[in-house]
């Protein structure tokens, strides 16, 4: 196995195109989920979620996306004047962090965080959100940065090291077939060139 150069060469070029194939299929783990079903619900209105494990959980605006068949294109944001309260069913009032620097599209889907809250152990939490603007959809999910941060840290790494054990095969590779194709092209030791005029010829 991988005993000619060629074959080296071959695999070389596998292994280093493999950390793009790697890469890529993270990204589209990561964004493929936009257009999966998730907690979403229209405001002004409100909905009701089960958190299964202490996180932070965001709040987004789905300015483009699709619900119950009806599609929708706005633009993104929380809207002035909007009230927002989020609650247990002790009564309970959770803080609300605002922060809107996350944004995330793919094909027809598009989102921005709203902001966040941390809960601190499993509870039923009621979201509601009131006030006087054009209806829109809002989505609520776990925090799931950490988790992608360290996939696709991992994933660059595995990818790194692969992408230099191909590029030491496709060396290798080469350095073998060279060798190989010198050695071919070199005379038979004992035997005369053809082109060479040291011929003797026997005498008459």
């Amino acid at each position: 196995m991988l005993k000619t150069g060629v074959s080296k060469i071959v695999f070389g070029a596998l292994l280093m195109g493999a950390p793009i194939l790697v890469i890529g299929i993270l990204f589209y783990s990561l964004f493929a989920e936009l257009g999966a079903d998730r907690d979403q619900f229209l405001v002004p209105g409100s909905m009701e979620v089960v958190v299964e494990e202490p996180s932070a959980y965001y709040l987004w605006h789905d300015h483009a996306t699709i619900y119950n068949g009806v599609s929708y294109q706005q633009s993104p944001g929380f809207p002035n004047g909007a009230s927002l309260s989020i609650v247990d069913s002790g009564g309970r009032s959770y803080e609300f962090i605002a922060n809107g620097s996350i944004s995330m599209s793919s094909g027809s889907y598009s989102r921005v965080s709203i902001g966040y809250v941390v809960v601190d152990e499993p509870v039923a939490l009621t979201i509601s959100v009131s006030g006087e603007f054009e209806e829109r959809v809002l989505s609520f999910s776990k925090s799931a940065f950490w988790s992608v941060f360290l996939s696709m840290m991992g994933g660059i790494l595995v990818g790194m090291v692969v992408g230099v054990a191909g590029l030491i095969f496709l060396v290798l590779g080469i350095v073998q077939q060279s060798r190989s194709r010198k050695r071919n092209e070199s005379p038979t030791p004992g035997t005369l060139s053809q082109n060479s005029g040291d011929a003797v010829r026997p005498f008459d």
